[in-house]
């Protein structure tokens, strides 16, 4: 006699991931187009005179890329278009998403909006916003007499 370890499992979830399973085996292997929408990494630091946003765009163009400022908000958005593909191309796994992308960040009031800089290399996107030299004011204690 062969001991099998059982394993007690619901019915109704076993159902749910195995119609999972045949969702995704039937849809990885073709080329899908979806209107999910995309959000490139973006990393955000600060040193002693400015704060430097750096984020990866990878197959946009910086002419498809733009960048504002409005009410201490900074937006930045783009486009990566859609490769060209023939009708007798099959994706086996395809995880690279197109279309259109949009962030924005919140920019503290010392930033020094007229000198941003940005600068586009490689896929790579930086901005460096400097820091005004204000200095913020000191927290006074005042007595109760």
């Amino acid at each position: 006699m062969t001991l099998v370890k059982w394993k007690p499992t619901n019915p109704v979830v076993n159902m749910f991931d195995d119609l999972d399973t045949v969702f995704r085996s039937i849809f990885n292997n073709h080329n899908i187009s979806t209107n999910e929408t995309w959000q490139p990494p973006f990393s955000i630091k600060e040193n002693g005179s400015s704060f430097i946003i750096t984020g990866d765009v990878p197959g946009i163009d910086k002419d498809e890329l733009d960048i504002s400022i409005e009410n201490d908000i900074l937006s930045i958005s783009g486009n990566r278009k859609e490769e060209n593909t023939s009708d007798d191309d099959m994706y086996h796994r395809h995880e690279v998403y197109y279309g259109r992308f949009s962030r924005c960040f919140s920019v503290p009031e010392t930033v020094l909006v007229d000198d941003i800089k940005a600068t586009f290399q490689n896929g790579s996107l930086t901005l460096t916003l400097p820091k005004s030299k204000v200095r913020l004011k000191e927290v006074k204690k005042i007595n109760i007499s």
